[in-house]
């Protein structure tokens, strides 16, 4: 729907703190969304839920900042501002997307890299890409928030040619333009952050490739509901190889869970007995009755694998004596 403008009068760009607030406003309801409704469906640590959360996430920015309603989501319209066009009309549905996804993928690609690829951290363009995303775009949009005072037109306006402006003057054109100087060091930015990231050297250990056979043996043992395996590294570190840190995360429907970690250890190390024994095994029981709960009970039991072998012979050895690393 096109709207009537007012030449005479150009639109005012929103304030520093009108962006920052109405962005946090948003980040408190999306987190909402999905500590009470993801969660309860998907269970803490599923990677499912990280998929529903994006597409989520997605379509509330492509949405609310559309003209569909009314350029703004809930933060910027409590905040007074909108999304437009420089001729103050608002965008559509695929243009807010466009927006929304430069936003907010390069930023998601910490989170969901590794549920793509087995050992992302070993190939220079992928740590560089990734780096370059969550890293190099956040300090580019927070220079762009700070200097860019002329348009205050961020990573993502700048690519869907939008402006965020004060809803009083929403509806006419702005004639301010970005400095060049602001993109070409806001470009620079992320490009450092990438290409310093691709020639670090990350001191890891090799990886394992235990993590689909650690996840099928534990999947045999009864109690178990759920299981998702993450073979994590602590990368660029100096000195020797770093530790790697296999997590074995289990859901189970029982109340008394702890002894658990214990079973779901020893079918873990059986499963991959190529792990070192420096190398960190961290067990999570989390409990999850069923029906509707956000935040079950959890158990974390982290210990090297030198110490869950010892203990778990030494339990083999005196029967009824208990006690995990």
């Amino acid at each position: 729907m096109e709207r009537s403008l007012r030449p005479d009068v150009e639109a005012e760009i929103a304030g520093f703190f009108q962006r920052i607030f109405a962005a946090i406003i948003d980040v408190f309801v999306l987190g909402a969304i999905f500590i009470f409704g993801v969660l309860p469906f998907f269970g803490w640590f599923a990677p499912e839920a990280a998929y529903v959360q994006l597409g989520i996430d997605l379509l509330y920015f492509s949405l609310l900042n559309s003209r569909i309603a009314g350029g703004a989501t809930l933060g910027k319209r409590l905040l007074g501002i909108r999304v437009v066009t420089r001729t103050g009309d608002y965008i559509g549905f695929l243009r807010a997307l466009w927006r929304a996804a430069v936003d907010i993928l390069p930023l998601a690609l910490g989170s969901l890299v590794p549920l793509w690829l087995p050992a992302p951290h070993g190939d220079s363009l992928i740590r560089a890409i990734v780096a370059a995303g969550v890293i190099g775009l956040p300090l580019a949009t927070i220079y762009l928030y700070i200097f860019n005072w002329n348009t205050r037109q961020v990573v993502h306006d700048l690519a869907a040619g939008t402006f965020v402006v004060k809803a009083e003057r929403a509806d006419r054109p702005f004639h301010g333009r970005t400095l060049l100087s602001h993109v070409v060091i806001a470009a620079v930015l992320i490009l450092l952050v990438g290409a310093v990231a691709a020639r670090l050297e990350p001191k890891l250990s090799n990886p394992t490739g235990c993590a689909a056979k650690i996840n099928g043996a534990v999947r045999t043992l009864p109690f178990v509901d759920r299981v998702t395996v993450k073979d994590e590294v602590s990368s660029w570190r100096n000195g020797s190889s770093s530790a790697r840190r296999m997590s074995v995360i289990v859901t189970v429907t029982r109340k008394e869970y702890s002894p658990e970690a214990r079973s779901v250890a020893a079918k873990a190390l059986s499963a991959c007995p190529i792990m070192k024994p420096n190398d960190v095994l961290n067990i999570m029981i989390i409990d999850k009755p069923k029906g509707y709960r956000v935040f079950p009970r959890l158990g974390r039991y982290p210990g090297t694998v030198e110490e869950w072998r010892g203990s778990l012979d030494f339990e083999s050895r005196h029967k009824g004596r208990k006690g995990t690393p």
